[in-house]
């Protein structure tokens, strides 16, 4: 349950950085 939700949340971390810093 953990995992997934901290998997969850870097991959929106992820997300969030590629959509302030398009490259």
């Amino acid at each position: 349950m953990w995992e997934l939700l901290s998997l969850g949340l870097s991959f929106s971390h992820c997300y969030v950085q590629l959509c302030m810093c398009p490259n």
